[in-house]
């Protein structure tokens, strides 16, 4: 769980799926169960992988909500709309749209190493990523 960030979950998964909810940025690696699989809700979208490594980064506050998946695959849906992506990719979605691009799983990641990566971001972001490190 990165900085200004909550998951909640039940005391123990019960029925068909594993659901968890998550407000901010999280880096999941989930086993793989078939039988059981393992959603994220946030606010926009929900996120369902079987086994995988990934990351959500959902922050109320950010314009988008970022997917990025480091191994496996996971189907990203928000609304009526849906995409796999595969590992290397990122889901965004704006405005109810959802994009998929290649990414630095490096530059994506590196907040759960206690690192800060960026890229042609804009101050803003930027100020908003080291801003929730001093909460």
């Amino acid at each position: 769980m990165n900085a200004a960030s909550s998951l909640t979950y039940p005391a123990r998964f019960t029925g068909a799926d594993r659901v968890v909810t998550l407000t901010g940025e999280g880096y999941f690696e989930v086993a793989k169960d078939r039988q059981h699989p393992f959603k994220v809700n946030t606010a926009k979208q929900q996120v369902t992988v079987l086994g995988t490594h990934f990351n959500i980064n959902a922050y109320p506050d950010e314009q988008a909500t970022r997917t990025t998946l480091l191994e496996g695959s996971v189907k990203v849906s928000a609304g009526s709309n849906s995409s796999i992506i595969k590992p290397g990719e990122q889901s965004t979605l704006r405005n109810g749209k959802i994009g998929i691009q290649d990414v630095d799983l490096d530059q994506a990641t590196a907040w759960k190493d206690d690192k800060f990566v960026f890229d042609g971001d804009n101050i803003q972001y930027i100020m908003r990523m080291v801003e929730r490190t001093l909460v």
